[in-house]
């Protein structure tokens, strides 16, 4: 079974949305990978999907094919380059990239999903996945405010015992 050229367009263009959406969110946190390469990756992924679903229909009856081996190729190849973007800084014993190299795998497999024309799937899965970003973004400005309080409140407690000792060395004398 083949696809119109419509309907390659569509899917295609539908994943460079879902690659630009997932690259949006990176791009305004600064982080390494952005809209550009989500966008290439959800890209790519969607042709992939919709060579391995219909690129063999001429080979129909020749041949049997898994269809899945290039979905899982892709798969595979993203994560190295997740694994290429993850680091550990042993001086202060944590993991960075771990969430960029989700993203990218995330957007690999959206990708997939639009070039098999899984629109609603791949819609539900880029809402959800925004969603769990932007509430941990959330949880971190909250702690970040927190912080800035507390920090607010002993700088004003440390003022006021200085303030209180230096009253009382000017009572005595001092």
């Amino acid at each position: 079974m083949l696809i119109s050229n419509q309907e390659i367009i569509i899917r295609i263009l539908a994943a460079a949305l879902v690659g630009m959406l997932m690259g949006l969110e990176r791009h305004l946190r600064n982080k390494p990978v952005g809209m550009r390469t989500l966008t290439i990756i959800s890209v790519s992924s969607a042709v992939v999907s919709i060579m391995s679903a219909y690129g063999y229909a001429e080979f129909e009856g020749y041949r049997t094919m898994d269809p899945a081996r290039f979905m899982v190729g892709v798969l595979t190849g993203i994560g190295f380059i997740g694994a290429g973007v993850i680091w550990r800084d042993a001086g202060v014993q944590s993991i960075h990239g771990i969430t960029t190299a989700a993203n990218i795998w995330a957007t690999a497999i959206l990708g997939l999903a639009c070039g098999m024309g899984h629109f609603f799937l791949a819609g539900v899965g880029l809402i959800v996945i925004l969603a769990a970003l932007l509430v941990k973004e959330t949880q971190r400005n909250f702690r970040y405010q927190r912080l800035k309080k507390e920090r607010a409140r002993l700088r004003n407690e440390s003022l006021r015992k200085e303030g209180e000792a230096e009253e009382k060395t000017c009572k005595n004398g001092g």
